[in-house]
């Protein structure tokens, strides 16, 4: 099965050999991978660059890889001789706003998502940027603590998301860190310390069209939670942290498919029932003896007469009620001010 909308990296000349490069582009296009960005114009690439770029560029074509080759302006004569009109050109430093129009007529270029904001992108369409060639590709970063935060990132997709472009954005994993730093290659800060699984769905919820693995390899674990994450990214899954033992009947509910309710209470999110019929359910009084907190969730038990059954996601403190099972503590709630009508069901963390 081809996964169009997956990719890795690969840097020629950076710390891995030439044989490697070649092995994990292999294992990629075997998990049906099909995509790979390519770095040319990074300072500590050696001087085989060159050599190496050409061999990998014709594995790429060969494999039916969609090839995105990020390059400035002072790299990008030097490799012309290599460009094919299919090849897209991420478009990186040092070019004028007519030499990002003209090369949208040349070839498909990707800008940089990261940093153009909607006035200069008004300004390149004036120009004559020929949008049905273009879409918007984040930054990875490198450096700790420079990644984008989570508004600055959604406010940018929901800006080129106006003009109908497609967003290609960064993870990071844990097998192979890219020199000088060592660091993981994420788009977003706040993704250093998460896992694969949690990088993944939340780019997608927050508007990333593709998303490529930015380190210089990963193992075959994490390309297989790349895959298996891109293919079952519906529900949202949020994140429960309990502490003591639920009922089958709470754990069902909470594995359920739900969507948050539009009208807002400002003490809770309600979850809307898709479909459940909450009155064959058996809501027993369960851990309903302490205070409710902030992101606590909480199902309403059978004491509460027609609401039993009912979902929320608690964002202010309550009193302890008898008719309320308090579940566990939402770990990722940060998230609920992106989820909108998106369905989510919950997974549990002991």
């Amino acid at each position: 099965m081809v996964h169009n909308n997956i990719g890795i990296s690969c840097y020629p000349g950076l710390n891995i050999s030439l044989q490697d490069n070649i092995e994990y582009i292999k294992l990629a296009a075997q998990k049906g991978i099909k995509r790979c960005f390519l770095s040319a114009h990074i300072p500590e690439q050696n001087n085989d660059i060159y050599y190496e770029l050409t061999v990998i560029l014709k594995l790429l074509k060969d494999l039916d890889f969609q090839i995105v080759i990020d390059i400035s302006k002072n790299y990008l004569n030097q490799i012309k001789p290599l460009l094919e009109h299919e090849m897209h050109l991420r478009l990186d430093f040092g070019f004028t706003k007519q030499e990002i129009v003209d090369l949208s007529h040349q070839y498909f270029i990707s800008i940089n998502a990261s940093t153009i904001d909607e006035a200069m992108l008004k300004e390149l369409i004036i120009l004559g940027l020929n949008l049905k060639q273009v879409d918007a590709f984040h930054n990875f970063y490198l450096k700790p603590f420079t990644g984008l935060t989570l508004d600055y990132y959604y406010n940018q997709n929901q800006m080129f998301k106006k003009y109908n472009l497609l967003i290609s954005s960064f993870v990071g994993g844990q097998t192979y860190k890219r020199p000088p730093l060592k660091q993981s290659l994420v788009t977003l800060e706040e993704h250093r310390q998460r896992s694969l699984f949690e990088q993944i769905q939340e780019l997608k919820l927050l508007g990333s069209d593709f998303i490529y693995f930015g380190d210089l390899k990963t193992s075959t674990e994490e390309l297989v939670v790349l895959v298996n994450q891109n293919n079952n990214f519906s529900p949202f899954q949020l994140i429960i942290n309990s502490s003591h033992k639920l009922t089958n009947e709470e754990i069902r509910l909470l594995k359920s498919t739900h969507q948050l309710r539009v009208d807002n209470s400002g003490y809770m999110l309600r979850s809307d029932k898709l479909n459940l019929n909450y009155t064959d359910f058996n809501i027993v009084p369960n851990h309903n003896d302490m205070p409710i907190e902030a992101f606590d969730v909480t199902i309403d038990n059978n004491e509460f007469s027609r609401y039993k059954g009912e979902l929320n996601i608690w964002l202010k403190h309550g009193a302890s009620s008898k008719r309320i099972n308090v579940v566990g503590k939402l770990q990722n709630h940060y998230i609920l001010k992106y989820l909108n009508q998106h369905r989510y069901s919950f997974i549990l963390k002991k």
